[in-house]
């Protein structure tokens, strides 16, 4: 009979940890998700900040902040077919 009611009782003491274990997991997620929806609401605002202001970026503001448009060099190489090669004779 006392190994019963010990066996009830430990039961019932494991059952109430994992349910208050549970209660705590559920809030802290209600919590997280609270937050997330308000990091994503800062990201869109800040996306949106970003693409108002790179629509006002032309060449003549930035000509007006010192930027100079550059003439591109590129680097090339005449292909392998077309270097000749001197005959060594002895």
């Amino acid at each position: 009979m006392r190994f019963l009611l010990i066996s009830f009782g430990a039961l019932g003491l494991f059952y109430v940890l994992i349910l208050g274990s549970m209660i705590f997991d559920i809030t802290e997620r209600k919590s997280l998700e609270a937050r997330a929806r308000t990091l994503s609401n800062e990201v869109l605002n800040l996306e949106l900040t970003y693409l108002d202001i790179s629509n006002k970026v032309d060449l003549t503001l930035a000509e007006s902040l010192g930027f100079k448009e550059t003439k591109a060099n590129f680097a090339t190489r005449k292909s392998v077919g077309s270097i000749k090669f001197a005959k060594n004779e002895l």
